[in-house]
């Protein structure tokens, strides 16, 4: 089953496996196939911990990382407030979830508290904020969503040796073909095709889905 795929990435057979497991990138790229570790999630800190406990399992074979980094965002000036949200509610609506919860024993005393709220999604604030601030919350702080706290996972992967590094949101920014490029790892994008329930992935212009299709 050699392939194009298969010699750009120096692997056996052309699976690659997209996973949050770092035993599972492991596992797959000893076996022949390459792993790829879902960092989206990850803190500088908790990425840097991962990825130096693959290294030390891998046995020298190659593995990736994939990361969710827009293309572009939309203008988050005209967002509506949270209070614009909690008004929206109906009456009725809250005095539903607040039943539900109490019939189920959990606290609701906060389902409303709009400085409660603020306080949990913290973690979801800019990547620019977060990334300035070190604020390490949330989901990876929301910040490696988007493309400044990005270039900062994308410096702690490029001190491992991974083989390739994926955009699952299609095209990469700019910014991660050039540190791609400097460190000598290939760039790949990656989308979902709803009608298929298949992920499609792009290597530097090859369309590894396809490639197997035609196969």
């Amino acid at each position: 089953m050699k392939s194009v795929i298969c010699d750009m990435l120096d692997i056996e057979f052309p699976l690659v496996a997209f996973t949050h497991c770092r035993d599972v990138v492991v596992e797959v790229s000893k076996a022949g196939g390459f792993g790829v570790l879902g960092a989206a999630a990850h803190t500088p800190e908790s990425l840097e911990i991962e990825l130096n406990w693959i290294d030390e399992h891998i046995e020298g074979k190659p593995y990736g990382i994939d990361l969710l980094i827009p293309t572009k965002m939309g203008d988050m000036s005209g967002m509506v407030s949270f209070d614009d949200i909690i008004a929206a509610i109906p009456a009725g609506h809250k005095n539903h979830v607040e039943q539900t919860l109490a019939d189920h024993g959990i606290d609701n005393k906060n389902l409303w508290n709009l400085d409660f709220i603020g306080e949990m999604a913290k973690g979801l604030g800019s990547g620019k904020n977060s990334a300035q601030n070190g604020n390490t919350e949330g989901f990876g702080s929301a910040s490696s969503l988007q493309e400044e706290g990005a270039n900062v996972i994308m410096d702690v992967a490029f001190k491992h040796p991974i083989k390739m590094i994926v955009n699952a949101l299609g095209v990469p920014p700019q910014s991660m073909f050039d540190k791609a490029k400097e460190h000598g790892v290939i760039t790949g994008a990656s989308n979902f095709n709803p009608g298929k329930g298949m992920i499609n992935l792009f290597v530097t212009g090859f369309n590894f889905q396809n490639f197997l299709s035609d196969s």
